[in-house]
């Protein structure tokens, strides 16, 4: 396939990807959520390395390949898989109130867990206790 025919099958895709990524990066600054397209980050940061990959093996020129192509990867890579700050504070948030609100929504399977857990723990007991010796 040239080159040109290329960059016209794709260059919508990879527009949508430059447009989701300017969108997380204006909603970082201002601390809001982007809306919509932002989940759709996966499959088309994952097609652009596709396209990416092709360029190289076909040798397209330095431009596409170079310019575009590998600067949207990096900038895709460096969203999906940024390092998460904070261990403590994250951890300290899941404690304080992730797990009590996750324990208080599946509160019915932690008590039944428990009951099958201990009913059968104390009949052994209760077995063993009365046993003659």
């Amino acid at each position: 396939m040239r080159q040109v025919k290329f960059e016209q099958l794709n260059s919508e895709l990879w527009q949508q990807l430059e447009r989701v990524l300017d969108d997380l990066d204006l909603s970082k600054r201002k601390r809001q959520l982007a809306g919509g397209e932002h989940e759709r980050l996966p499959e088309l940061y994952r097609k652009t390395c596709n396209h990416y990959a092709l360029a190289q093996s076909r040798h397209y020129s330095p431009a596409l390949e170079g310019a575009q192509l590998h600067s949207l990867v990096l900038r895709g890579h460096s969203r999906l898989y940024r390092r998460r700050g904070a261990g403590l504070w994250r951890l300290l948030s899941f404690i304080g109130a992730e797990f009590p609100r996750t324990l208080r929504q599946n509160a019915r399977y932690f008590w039944l867990a428990t009951a099958l857990f201990l009913l059968p723990a104390m009949l052994v007991d209760g077995y063993c206790y009365t046993i003659p010796r």
